[in-house]
C-alpha cells in the first residue's frame, strides 16, 4: 500500500496543490503503489473561488481505470445524482433567438459520448478518500540536487522527495520558479483575458427550475456575438422540492489594450451587487426570455461580489530538464468557454501516473520520464488555451469546440417559443 505520511522517503512523489488534477494524480499513485506526499495551502477549499461544477468527458474514459475501486462509482458527483438522472446533457443555444445549435451528453454511462457534470465540491471529496492530504502547507521553495527535490514550506516544515510536481495553480510558486530566467520567451506570462465574467446563484421552487432542467439537466450555454452565458445546477432535492443553481456571463470588453480590459475587470471587482446585478439584466436585455429568468430569479442579493477574474497561461513548448514538472492551471490556464480546464489538469495527471506505472515506480533519475511526460502533455496545454480562446471570439468557435463531443447538432429553424424539453432529459 502506498503511503502519504509526512515520514521523508527519497522515493516520493511531492504533490503541490490540491485542485482536481493533483488529487487525481494522487489516486493514480495510491493505487499502484507509488509512494507520494500531498499538500494544500488553504485549511478549507471554497468551491466557489472556480466555479461550482465542471464537466468529465474526455478524462471520464482515461481516469476510471487508473484509480481504485474504493472510491465508489463517480457518477455520484454528478449534479444530478440525487434524482436518479443518468444522462447529463449540456446544450448549446444561440442567445437571442434560444435556438438549440448543438447538444453534449444525452447519453447512458456506457455509452459513447457520456459525460459527468460533477459538482466542485463533491468532486473533491470523492479524490480526497483515502489521501492523508496536508492542509495549510504554503509552499515557498524547492531545492533540488543529485539525490532528490527538497519541497519548503512558509511554516518552516520541508518535504523530500525524488521528484515534484507542482500543481499549484494559476499564480503557481513553483512554475515561477522552474521558469525564472527561462530562455523561451514569456514562458511565465500570465495574460489578462478579454472576457469579464459576472456570477450569481439563487434555489428555485420546483417550479422554477424544472423548466430549465427539463430542457437541459446539467446545463445550457448560450452563446452571442459578444457574450457567453452559462445556467447550471449544483444540487437538486432529491424530492425534487427545490434546487441550487447558479448562472455566469462572461461579456467581452470593448477596450482595444489589455490594460483597459483589466481596468473593466477591476471595476467588476469593486461594483456592489446592485451593480452587478444592473450589469447583469443590461448584457442579457436581447436574449431569448426563457434564459434570463433566473437572473430575476437571483435578485440582488444573489450576486456574486469581487467574482475571479479569467486569466490566460500559454503552455511553453518545453520544460527545464530536472525533477520538477508541472499539471493543470499551473502549466495551462484557459477561460471556460471550451469546458477543458480540468479535463486537461486529469488528463495531464493520466499521462504522468501511466509513465510512473510504466517504470515501476519514479526512477532514480526521472529526468527523461519527466521530458517525456512534458512532450504529451505541453502541445495539448498550449492547444486547449488557444482553441478556449478562440471559443470566446467567434460564435463558431463555440462549436469548434464540440468537434468529436456532439450528441446532436440541431440546424436552422424557428426559434424555440419557450421551453423545449429534449428527448430523454429524465432517462
Amino acid at each position: 500500500m502506498s503511503s502519504n505520511s509526512a515520514a521523508t522517503n527519497q522515493k516520493d512523489v511531492l504533490v503541490i496543490g490540491a485542485g482536481p488534477g493533483n488529487l487525481a494524480l494522487a489516486q493514480i499513485l495510491r493505487k499502484h503503489d507509488i509512494p507520494f506526499q500531498i499538500f494544500e495551502r488553504d485549511d478549507k477549499i471554497d468551491p466557489r473561488r472556480q466555479g461550482w461544477s465542471f464537466a468529465l468527458i474526455e478524462a471520464l474514459h482515461e481516469l476510471p481505470p487508473l484509480i481504485s475501486d474504493d472510491l465508489g462509482d463517480i457518477h455520484t458527483t454528478s449534479v444530478n445524482h440525487n434524482i436518479g438522472v443518468n444522462k447529463d446533457t449540456m446544450t448549446i443555444v444561440q442567445a437571442a433567438s434560444g435556438q438549440i445549435m448543438a447538444v453534449l451528453g444525452n447519453r447512458l454511462p456506457d455509452e459513447p459520448g457520456h459525460l459527468i457534470r460533477g459538482d466542485r465540491q463533491r468532486l473533491r471529496e470523492y479524490f480526497s478518500q483515502h489521501l492523508d492530504l496536508q492542509v495549510g502547507k504554503i509552499f515557498s521553495h524547492y531545492e533540488e540536487d543529485a539525490e532528490g527535490v527538497t519541497a519548503f514550506f512558509t511554516d518552516g516544515t520541508s518535504a523530500r522527495g525524488c521528484m515534484l510536481v507542482g500543481g499549484d495553480g494559476l499564480r503557481s510558486k513553483v512554475r515561477e520558479q522552474l521558469l525564472a530566467g527561462y530562455t523561451e520567451p514569456d514562458a511565465a506570462k500570465l495574460e489578462p483575458s478579454q472576457w469579464i465574467p459576472i456570477f450569481g446563484q439563487c434555489e428555485l421552487s420546483r417550479e422554477q427550475f424544472e423548466p430549465i432542467h427539463d430542457f437541459s439537466s446539467a446545463g445550457i450555454l448560450a452563446a452571442g456575438p459578444t457574450i457567453r452565458y452559462m445556467i447550471g445546477p449544483r444540487e437538486i432535492q432529491a424530492d425534487r422540492s427545490s434546487a441550487s443553481y447558479y448562472w455566469a456571463g462572461a461579456y467581452a470588453s470593448q477596450g482595444e489594450t489589455q490594460s483597459e480590459w483589466a481596468a473593466e475587470a477591476e471595476w467588476v471587482q469593486n461594483a456592489t451587487r446592485q451593480e452587478l446585478f444592473g450589469r447583469s439584466k443590461k448584457l442579457t436585455e436581447n436574449f431569448a426570455p426563457f434564459l434570463t429568468k433566473i437572473i430575476d430569479y437571483t435578485g440582488v442579493e444573489g450576486m456574486l461580489t469581487r467574482p475571479p477574474r479569467f486569466i490566460e497561461y500559454v503552455s511553453p513548448r518545453q520544460l527545464p530538464r530536472g525533477r520538477v514538472t508541472l499539471l493543470g492551471d499551473a502549466v495551462h490556464t484557459m477561460v471556460p468557454f471550451r469546458g477543458q480546464g480540468a479535463n486537461t489538469a486529469i488528463r495531464d495527471a493520466c499521462d504522468l501516473g501511466r509513465l510512473l506505472i510504466k517504470a515501476g515506480g519514479v526512477p532514480q533519475a526521472p529526468e527523461d520520464l519527466l521530458q517525456e511526460y512534458a512532450s504529451n502533455i505541453l502541445p495539448r496545454g498550449r492547444e486547449m488555451v488557444l482553441s478556449s480562446r478562440a471559443s470566446g471570439q467567434q460564435l463558431q468557435g463555440v462549436l469548434a469546440a464540440t468537434k468529436g463531443r456532439v450528441d446532436t447538432f440541431v440546424g436552422a429553424g424557428s426559434p424555440p417559443s419557450g421551453v423545449i424539453p429534449l428527448a430523454g432529459a429524465h432517462a
